[in-house]
C-alpha cells in the first residue's frame, strides 16, 4: 500500500463517505415536500399551502367519509386557520411545527421506520401513523396527537349543521 492508501486512510475515507451519504439522504428525506391538496377559494390567513394540505389529510382521518364531506373538511380547516391567525405567536409556531413534524419523512423514518410523508400515504397508512402517535411511548407525540385531534373535532362540530348530523340539538336556549 502507498502512503495515501493505508488501511487507516481507507477507513477514514470510508467512514467520511458513509457519513456524507447518510447526511445527504437524511437531508433529502427531511426536505421532501408535502403532497398538496387543492386550496380553498377563500384565502388562508396563516397556514401555508403545505400546512393546509397536512391539516386536510389529518381532518380526513379524524372525521372521514361518510361522516364528513370535502366541503365540511375544508370549512373545518378554514375555521382552524382563522383561530390560529388570532392566536399568540407561540401557539401558532407550535401548531405549524407539529404539522411539519407529522409530515416529515426523516422523522417518520426515525420514529416509525416509514420514510414517506404523511400526505403521500393512503388512508389506511395515515390511520396507522396517527395510531402510532396516539399510542407512542414518547409523551410529546401523544400530546401532539391529542392536540391535533381535539382542535379538529372541536372546530368540525362548531358548525351547527355538523352538530345536527349526530343528533345534538345545540346548546340550551339562553346559554349562548
Amino acid at each position: 500500500m502507498t502512503a495515501g492508501t493505508t488501511r487507516r486512510g481507507l477507513l477514514k475515507r470510508g467512514l467520511l463517505g458513509g457519513l456524507l451519504l447518510a447526511a445527504g439522504g437524511s437531508t433529502w428525506l427531511a426536505l421532501r415536500p408535502s403532497a398538496l391538496a387543492a386550496l380553498p377559494d377563500e384565502p388562508l390567513r396563516l397556514l401555508t399551502a403545505a400546512q393546509y394540505s397536512i391539516l386536510m389529510a389529518v381532518i380526513g382521518r379524524c372525521v372521514p367519509d361518510p361522516v364528513s364531506t370535502l366541503v365540511q373538511r375544508q370549512e373545518t380547516a378554514l375555521r382552524i386557520d382563522a383561530t390560529l391567525a388570532g392566536a399568540n405567536d407561540r401557539t401558532r409556531a407550535d401548531f405549524t411545527q407539529l404539522l411539519g413534524l407529522l409530515d416529515n419523512a426523516l422523522a417518520g423514518l426515525l420514529l416509525d421506520g416509514n420514510p414517506t410523508p404523511f400526505t403521500h400515504l393512503d388512508a389506511t397508512a395515515q390511520e396507522a401513523v396517527l395510531e402510532a402517535w396516539r399510542t407512542s411511548r414518547i409523551g410529546l407525540r401523544r400530546a401532539g396527537y391529542q392536540a391535533l385531534r381535539r382542535i379538529i373535532v372541536t372546530h368540525y362540530y362548531a358548525d351547527p349543521a355538523n352538530q345536527a348530523a349526530i343528533g345534538y340539538p345545540g346548546p340550551p336556549k339562553g346559554v349562548l
